[in-house]
């Protein structure tokens, strides 16, 4: 009986191609970085009012097809936590 092959997204395509990639340069222990195009990216630093990762992620999510003309279907959100400021007591 034959197995139909797993279907493969893209991104397991593209960390494949870039570990082979890698492993033929003897690139093991290097830090692999790719550049894109500005017109190709949205970038914003914005003020949340939470710590938590998970949560941020989650209100990026959603609130993403506010800051660019596509559905949030068609992005690739990632967060960098650039500083997590004290929480402040209310008055």
């Amino acid at each position: 009986m034959k197995s139909e092959p797993a279907e493969c997204s893209i991104d397991d395509a593209l960390a494949a191609a870039l570990k082979s990639l890698a492993d033929e340069r003897g690139l093991g222990g290097d830090r692999i970085v790719s550049v894109l195009p500005r017109h190709d990216l949205t970038t914003r630093i914005l003020t949340l009012p939470t710590h938590d990762r998970a949560e941020i992620a989650s209100m990026l999510r959603f609130s993403a097809e506010e800051f660019v003309p596509f559905s949030a279907a068609e992005l690739i959100i990632d967060l960098s936590l650039i500083h997590i400021s004290e929480p402040t007591r209310p008055y």
